[in-house]
């Protein structure tokens, strides 16, 4: 089984495993029923095994972004949506996009014509989720095991784990701020999870540092309820 198969197949199970994770983050005001995990306002910097999937993880993004700027620009990338929304609807459908990107500085992106809801941004050491973590990383510094959405207010905590002996897993764990019955900050509490499977280790350098499962879990309004997207690449001609 190739490498990119056998991590499609854990789609599944990681899903699963999210699927008690996160809560809802929508334009209205979100209520302390649908928040999940809760984390202190501890200021704590990644923990040694994580740095050392970080930096292997980085490595990739950053050898994927050059290889990908001058072979893989303008092939075709296909990815498997799936989706189930708060009110119960379902798609499943193929996506074919474009590998693209104007300059060396600017994001690669997987461009279509498609209105349908994916991850669009390419991401690597400088471009998307770890574009804080990477440069402190492969800088040699420890950096902090959450960072500040662009809002300003809310924390995004990274966790870190080993799938196989080809690829790693990054986590994001979206927090805001939480208040006891006094109405004093206690900490943070997380409303949605975003999962990475990422190869770190492939003979294929196409495949270095590629995105092989995107998976994202959060909850709805309505109590028990989990609203689903996966986003599989299946291929790259």
């Amino acid at each position: 089984m190739n490498t990119l198969n056998k991590i499609n197949f854990l789609s599944l199970s990681l899903l699963l495993t999210l699927s008690s994770c996160g809560s809802h983050h929508g334009k209205k005001e979100r209520s302390i029923a649908s928040i999940g995990e809760e984390f202190s306002q501890e200021m704590s910097v990644l923990d040694s095994n994580s740095q050392t999937i970080a930096l292997r993880i980085c490595n990739a993004l950053r050898s994927k972004r050059s290889y990908w700027h001058s072979s893989v620009k303008n092939k075709k990338a296909t990815f498997q949506l799936s989706s189930n929304s708060c009110s119960n609807e379902k798609f499943d459908k193929e996506l074919e996009t474009t590998v693209s990107s104007l300059r060396l500085s600017d994001p690669i992106v997987f461009d279509s014509l498609s209105t349908d809801y994916y991850y669009k941004e390419v991401v690597t050491d400088v471009h998307g989720p770890l574009k804080q973590v990477c440069p402190a990383i492969l800088g040699g510094d420890a950096p902090l095991a959450f960072y500040m959405d662009s809002n300003g207010q809310d924390r995004i905590y990274t966790q870190f784990s080993r799938i196989d002996s080809s690829s790693d897993r990054l986590i994001l764990k979206y927090a805001e701020l939480n208040s006891d019955d006094q109405q004093e900050v206690s900490g943070y509490k997380s409303y949605k999870s975003v999962a990475y499977d990422i190869v770190t280790t492939s003979k294929d350098s196409t495949f270095l540092g590629s995105v092989s499962v995107i998976s994202e879990v959060e909850a709805c309004e309505e109590s028990g309820r989990q609203e689903e997207f996966s986003q599989i690449l299946k291929s790259i001609l």
